[in-house]
């Protein structure tokens, strides 16, 4: 079948093109016009599967086939030929082609995009990682040693920038918005943790951040299908054991 599932249509072309024509002819020209666009090639030259495709009365089978030429068809080469129809194919043709190149050579932009944008994020981090070992080697640092930003010093190991802690991410399985979030709350506390421990390895924090998360989410899922249901509600509560222990006197 064509891969066209439409075609352009115009009505008053239809419209004038079989004014003259009686039903059978006006039927079996739009049902082969149809049929022509549906298959994407010319229709075979047989009386059967013509008269059964425009719906033709054998008996009117000659009358309408010479109808059909006043319209355009021409009975050539063992297949019915329409000009009209072969150049409209050839334009829809010519349309897919060029939507297609066009969402290709769209898609190949905007995943270079995104890829540049992973490789410039990175190559900035093992750039600030280089310069910041280079920083820590000239002072004689050890890995507890810590960098000044904005005023602040922050634990080696703990990304200066937002940028920076994005990138480890794509390595843990989290979300960008995640790590942003997290970093934020973390640089707000001069890169220590909830406890004030200072974060020397970001990408194994966020790690822990991330499953941490995904549990408090799992938990509160369970505990809304619970309430929902009413089912479970009191269990391993007080009122459970009550109810259980005045059930047991009853029997």
């Amino acid at each position: 079948m064509n891969e066209n599932h439409w075609y352009p249509r115009e009505p008053m072309t239809f419209l004038t093109d079989t004014l003259w024509c009686d039903a059978a002819t006006e039927v079996a020209h739009n049902r082969l016009t149809d049929t022509y666009y549906a298959l994407g090639r010319p229709i075979n030259d047989c009386e059967d599967e013509v008269c059964n495709i425009g719906k033709i009365k054998p008996a009117d089978y000659m009358r309408v086939r010479g109808n059909l030429e006043r319209l355009g068809w021409r009975f050539e080469g063992g297949v019915l030929h329409h000009r009209r129809i072969e150049e409209t194919l050839e334009s829809m043709d010519k349309i897919r082609s060029k939507r297609s190149e066009a969402g290709r050579a769209g898609a190949e932009a905007r995943w270079q995009t995104h890829s540049k944008r992973n490789a410039t994020a990175l190559a900035n981090t093992m750039a600030n990682t280089l310069a910041s070992g280079k920083q820590n080697d000239a002072s004689n640092s050890n890995s507890n040693s810590t960098e000044i930003h904005g005023g602040v010093e922050l634990p080696s190991g703990f990304p200066a920038t937002v940028a920076e802690a994005t990138v480890a991410a794509m390595f843990v399985g989290c979300t960008d918005e995640f790590a942003a979030v997290t970093w934020t709350k973390a640089m707000s506390r001069g890169g220590m943790d909830a406890k004030g421990q200072p974060i020397r390895s970001w990408r194994h924090y966020l790690a822990t951040e991330w499953g941490y998360d995904q549990n408090r989410r799992e938990e509160r899922k369970r505990v809304e299908t619970r309430s929902k249901s009413g089912a479970g509600r009191n269990e391993g509560t007080f009122n459970a054991r009550v109810q259980a222990d005045y059930k047991s006197k009853v029997r």
